[in-house]
């Protein structure tokens, strides 16, 4: 009996890219991530539009040929800075807002100026989320905006996604994560430099790094390819990064549907988004 066979768990990882080009990549994985490896039986490449076949309708038909899914998980952000998402008719500024998410990362960012902490550029709930906020305070690095120029369309493009989704019930709903995130976590687990490992986009370096990753992924015996002798497909996922992110995406949904993952604390507010990372144990060393 085949891997396929006795673990029939999917998990699909999406790469988003804009609406009109053609970037937008998925793999799906079966398998136990306990057990391990995991089987690659879907790969999906240059998901753009076709004729009159909008790259969504492409999308979709993709997540449901290859559903149920036990969790599918997008390298995108999934809801929205609380100034864009506010509802009210009138703006009282931000620091008279009373919305409870402003609030919070106004608090967080007294507490980076209490510290002696500067920042390259001020907190902004126009293009900040909640989550954005609370990972430069904890890392004291400034990411890129949720809602910047380049991220917002496609924040709008995966929640219209989702909206497509929600009518085929909870095996289709997306949940996000961060692959740089991601990738650091799993670094050492995959006998990794972190340093390293962040290059992965690099365009001088960023091809060797991936291969590193995907090298160890299988080493380790988190990953097994259909045809391991198979230059051409090991070629096929390390050459893109579209490809690429969408893989370790999968990875990060099948390591949530075994609970190897970073919840949001009790604390958070329920209605913010969050970014799923890994939270491994021992039972993946």
């Amino acid at each position: 009996m085949t891997a396929n066979q006795t673990h029939p768990f999917k998990f699909a990882g999406i790469h988003l890219a804009g609406s009109n080009s053609q970037r937008t990549a998925v793999i799906v994985l079966q398998g136990d991530p306990l057990l391990k490896p995991l089987d690659i039986i879907g790969l999906y490449e240059k998901i753009g539009s076709q004729g009159k076949l909008f790259s969504d309708d492409r999308l979709v038909g993709i997540l449901m040929h290859e559903g149920p899914l036990e969790r599918i998980f997008v390298d995108c952000p999934l809801s929205q800075p609380p100034c864009v998402s506010c509802s009210r008719l009138t703006c009282p500024g931000v620091t008279g807002c009373e919305d409870i998410a402003v609030a919070y990362m106004l608090s967080l960012s007294q507490k980076l100026e209490k510290q002696g902490k500067r920042r390259k550029r001020p907190i902004n709930p126009q293009s900040q989320r909640l989550w954005d906020v609370e990972q430069v305070v904890a890392d004291r690095v400034f990411l890129e905006p949720s809602y910047s120029a380049n991220m917002a369309p496609l924040v709008t493009r995966a929640l219209v996604l989702q909206r497509r989704l929600n009518s085929l019930g909870d095996s289709y709903r997306l949940q996000e994560t961060s692959v740089e995130k991601s990738l650091i976590r799993l670094a050492k687990y995959l006998h990794l430099e972190p340093t390293d490992i962040k290059s992965y986009r690099s365009f001088e370096h960023g091809a060797s790094i991936r291969e590193d990753i995907v090298s160890a992924l299988i080493d380790q015996k988190w990953l097994r390819v259909p045809d391991p002798s198979d230059n051409n497909y090991l070629n096929q996922i390390v050459m893109s990064l579209e490809i690429f992110q969408s893989l370790i995406a999968a990875i990060v949904a099948s390591l949530s549907w075994k609970g190897l993952i970073q919840n949001k604390p009790d604390q958070y507010l329920v209605d913010e988004g969050w970014v799923y990372l890994p939270e491994l144990s021992v039972e993946m060393t």
